[in-house]
């Protein structure tokens, strides 16, 4: 859902400028937090005249020149800087799916010209081989083969390489909330994977596709960076393990 997406690329764009004091995603409307966004994406920056004034326009659009000048197809996206200024919701989403697409997930799977989908699903079916063997857990969409959350614990089991973190052969393919919120807790706590959905979010009848790409492109990153050191419970984590005994005790 469209409030789904803004409360996920919300989170997202909080984690790659760092910056927790962004409260909702029209926010990008503001031309320098959007080029903040993206020198983030792109390295490069905003030029701006010594003792000049620049308008918020000048930011959009001197912004949105950068992007095209890294190769994304401007002419292709629906959104226009003037658009960016009026602040529309449904049009700013639109763009940051366009920036996360172009420049944060298929930067990970750069011999595939674009079509990076395949490669990123072949990419979980393999770790949940890894963790679970040929006949394991199958991957096959980015939708229905996550609601369980068997596949989401599968490609942190294969990553964490500790099968006392994650025992795989304990989990219960109707304990979804569970499997979900454990798999992530894990991915927070030695990854440092901000959770930018919830456990029942994964779990819908009709799981937002994009929200769970996105969620699964910054896992992948922070996997092939390596683990961080322990971090604190913070208030998601406590979600998280209020969700996880609620679930544990439904399905007991």
């Amino acid at each position: 859902s469209q409030t789904q997406q803004a409360r996920v690329f919300l989170g997202w764009i909080k984690y790659i400028l760092e910056d927790n004091s962004i409260n909702t995603i029209t926010a990008l409307k503001n031309g320098i937090l959007f080029s903040r966004l993206v020198y983030k994406l792109t390295d490069r920056e905003v030029r701006i005249s010594p003792g000049s004034e620049p308008s918020n326009l000048f930011y959009l659009s001197s912004s949105f020149s950068i992007l095209e000048e890294c190769g994304l197809p401007i002419a292709a996206i629906t959104c226009t800087y003037e658009d960016m200024d009026e602040g529309d919701e449904e049009t700013i989403l639109s763009l940051v799916w366009e920036l996360a697409d172009f420049f944060y997930i298929a930067k990970q799977f750069p011999d595939c010209n674009g079509l990076w989908k395949s490669r990123f699903l072949a990419w979980c079916q393999d770790c949940c081989r890894q963790s679970c063997g040929p006949r394991g857990v199958s991957v096959t969409d980015f939708h229905k083969s996550f609601q369980n959350g068997l596949a989401l614990c599968a490609i942190v089991d294969s990553a964490v390489k500790n099968p006392n973190i994650i025992s795989m052969s304990e989990l219960k393919a109707d304990r979804a909330e569970s499997n979900l919120t454990l798999a992530m807790s894990v991915a927070r706590r030695v990854f440092g994977v901000p959770a930018l959905l919830n456990p029942w979010e994964f779990s819908a009848a009709l799981p937002d596709e994009r929200s769970t790409i996105l969620y699964l492109a910054v896992l992948r990153r922070c996997i092939l960076a390596g683990p961080v050191d322990p971090i604190p419970l913070d208030e998601a984590d406590d979600d998280l393990l209020r969700a996880a005994q609620h679930a544990s005790a439904w399905g007991a």
